[in-house]
């Protein structure tokens, strides 16, 4: 079976580099551990700032195989200014 490295890059840091790899049947089955690992570790380190996780999947070449990116950004809520603006500030009566 291949042997697939899955470098990882959190939250923008330092990329740390898999040493010892993960043997897997094939492609399809390394982007189902890469999927099934960055959902873990979102679940593991998600913070109310967010989370950023990069992962970097490769065979022996250093050149990568391909590159998951997972993301949660909490942003601010346009709809919530508008409702607490009607709120505070109803439009004037004529």
């Amino acid at each position: 079976m291949p042997l697939f490295y899955f470098d990882h890059q959190e939250n923008g840091g330092e990329i740390r580099e898999d040493e010892i790899g993960t043997e897997l049947r094939d492609m399809a089955a390394a982007r189902v551990e890469a999927v099934q690992a960055a959902a873990e570790w979102m679940r593991d380190n998600a913070s109310e700032s967010g989370a950023a996780l990069r992962l970097i999947v490769r065979g022996h070449s250093p050149l990568p195989l391909f590159v998951l990116n997972a993301t949660i950004e909490i942003g601010h809520d346009p709809n919530e200014n508008i409702a607490r603006n009607t709120d505070e500030n109803p439009p004037p009566r004529t």
